[in-house]
This record gives structure tokens, sequence and C-alpha cells, in this order.
């Protein structure tokens, strides 16, 4: 295959294609040629679709890099039903990422679970690497608070990352004190929906976990609550949030 050859030695020809065009070509267009070195050949899985681009997920050295490719022409989810596995090649081009125009799809159905673990595979590779929209790429993590918020979004997240959960927070107090804000914020929803139906339609509540500390009807209020209510360890693990009337 075409492809498979100038992979093999991509360096060598792209230089050389450049050598024998360089007359022809602008020096724009000879970096882009240039660039195209730092193609990744692998195998993908498309898990989502946005707007501009789409969100492609592929496993390097055990662990899943996230990237954000734009599409040719045709969107990903006009040419495919997504999820979907697929082979092809990606390139930079200035600065974003698309890919060679070949893609190889594999005929394969996603069940519900497969969906999920994909969007959850998605969400821990963005949450420690970020989403990676130019090449080359340059490896970075993206630190303790990035991950602790995506551990503490969900229920589901935290008991399948309780071992990493106590590993990072156990580092020191501010750590911890974030993942319970984020805790309470992802909690917030289930509690709102449980004032409502109480008969509650507007305040400012503190949460720590899953619990209302403290309440007022401005977040002054709350505030001053919170000063008189929580002990002073534990006013950093706070989060507050506004009840808002429904229009």
């Amino acid at each position: 295959m075409i492809r498979d050859t100038i992979n093999s030695d991509k360096e060598w020809i792209l230089d050389k294609f450049v050598e024998k065009y360089r007359d022809d070509l602008t020096q724009d267009d000879i970096e882009i040629v240039l660039s195209w070195k730092e193609q990744i050949k692998g195998a993908f899985f498309i898990v989502k679709q946005l707007k501009k681009y789409a969100k492609l997920l592929i496993a390097k050295d055990g662990e899943n890099r996230a990237y954000g490719v734009y599409a040719l022409n045709d969107s990903f989810d006009e040419l495919f039903d997504i999820p979907t596995w697929i082979d092809t090649v990606l390139l930079p081009f200035k600065d974003k990422i698309i890919y060679d125009g070949l893609i190889l799809a594999r005929n394969i159905h996603f069940g519900k679970n497969i969906r999920k673990n994909l969007n959850d595979d998605l969400g821990e590779a963005e949450a420690k690497y970020g989403l990676i929209v130019t090449l080359p790429y340059v490896e970075a993590s993206n630190g303790d608070e990035k991950l602790l918020q995506f551990y503490a979004k969900s229920e589901t997240n935290r008991d399948y990352y309780e071992d990493e959960i106590i590993k990072i927070i156990s580092k020191s107090e501010e750590l911890k004190q974030l993942y319970y804000r984020e805790v309470g914020k992802a909690n917030a929803r289930a509690i709102s929906k449980s004032l409502r139906l109480a008969g509650m339609s507007s305040g400012y509540f503190a949460i720590i976990d899953n619990v209302i500390v403290a309440s007022g009807v401005t977040k002054k209020e709350v505030e001053k609550n919170i000063k008189a209510i929580v002990p002073k360890d534990r006013l950093g693990y706070v989060y507050v949030y506004q009840l808002k009337k429904k229009r």
C-alpha cells in the first residue's frame, strides 16, 4: 500500500519531495509538507463529534491519548456511526490536526457498556493530558487538580478511581479540599432536585460532600453562616451554589 511505503521512510520521502519541487512550492507549502514527519499512524476510536472537530482516542504506552481532529470534507458522523474504530494517519496542518484522507473503518457494533467505557476513557485521557489539538505534541501532564475534577464528577468515577483519589488527596490538604469541593459540585444537581421537591425555589446553599451545612437568602448571608457553623479546618471543603428560580 502506498501509505505504508511512505510511512516506512517518511522523512526521506518528504525531504526528497521538497527538494524536487522546491521551485514550485511556497515557503508555507514546504513547511506544511515537512511538518508531516510528525504524523501519527494507528488504530483510533472516534468517540465524539463536536461542531468543529471529532475527538479520537488511541492507546500509547498503556495510556490513552485524546486528539481533536478536523475532517477534510464531510464530518466524521456523516461518514460513520459514532463511536467507531478506524485505522488512519493523523497529520499536522498549520495549527490543526487532520487525517491523510484514507480511513479503514472496522465493522464492529459497540454496545451500551463499551460506549460508556470509551467516554470514560476519553474523559480520563483529557483530564490527564488534555485534548491534543496540534502536532507535534509535547508530552505533559495536566496535574492532580484536573484528575481530581474528573474523578469527582460522578459517583461511578469516585468508586472506580478510589485508590487513585486516596493517593492524590494524601499529597496535600489543598488537594483534599479541592476534591471535596468538586464532589459537592457534582452532587449539587441532585440536591437541587430534592430541595425543589421540598418546596424550595431559590437561595444559596453550602455543601460538604452530599450534605447541606449552611444556607442563606444571599451569598453574603450563606458565607456568614458557613463561618459560624463549619469548623475552621473544614472551610476549604465547602462548595457554595445558588438555587435559581425556574423561569
